[in-house]
Parts: structure tokens; C-alpha cells; sequence
């Protein structure tokens, strides 16, 4: 069987049940169907293991890491954001002594 007669029945047979996993995660429908073609991406452009038995169980695990990857990003922006200062927030003396360290 060919990657895109996978591809094609694990959409027609699984698609759903795929989203809502996704909709799961992100608690948003365009956001999860956004998730789920991520990772069909990933897991169709690359090699597949032979070892695996279950497609979607491999496409829900990429789901997954997926969905962590972007919330530790999300999560490690948001602690550096705060240590940002805006250049509005700042004197011309300050902003003078910048450019000149």
C-alpha cells in the first residue's frame, strides 16, 4: 500500500476522531485542524518506521509533540516578554548609553 492510499483512507476513516483529538489539545476546531495537517506533513514527508502498526496511533503521538513543542515556546516567551523594555519606556540619556556599550 502506497503513503497516499494511507494517507487518503486514515483521512476518510480517522479524520474526525483526528481533529478531535486535535480540538482536544487546543481547545479551538480551526487550531486543531491546523495541528492535524502539521502533523500529517510530518509524518508523511518523512520516512516512515516499518515498525509501526498503527498509523493513527503514530500520527496522534506526532500530534502530541507537536502540540508541547508549541505550548514550552509559548511558555518560555511569555517569561521573556516581560524583561523586554518598549523603547518608549526609555530616556534619550538611556538610550544613548546603550548605543555607545
Amino acid at each position: 500500500m502506497s503513503w497516499e492510499d494511507e494517507l487518503g483512507r486514515l483521512m476518510t476513516e480517522r479524520g474526525p476522531a483526528l481533529v478531535g483529538y486535535g480540538y482536544l489539545l487546543t481547545g479551538d476546531v480551526s487550531a486543531a485542524e491546523d495541528l492535524v495537517q502539521d502533523a500529517l506533513v510530518r509524518a508523511f514527508t518523512r520516512r516512515r518506521p516499518h515498525d509501526v502498526v498503527s498509523v493513527e496511533a503514530w500520527v496522534r503521538r506526532i500530534l502530541l509533540n507537536l502540540y508541547l513543542d508549541a505550548y514550552r515556546r509559548r511558555r518560555r516567551y511569555d517569561q521573556v516578554v516581560p524583561l523586554l523594555v518598549p523603547e518608549e519606556g526609555r530616556d534619550a540619556q538611556d538610550a544613548a548609553a546603550d548605543r555607545a556599550d
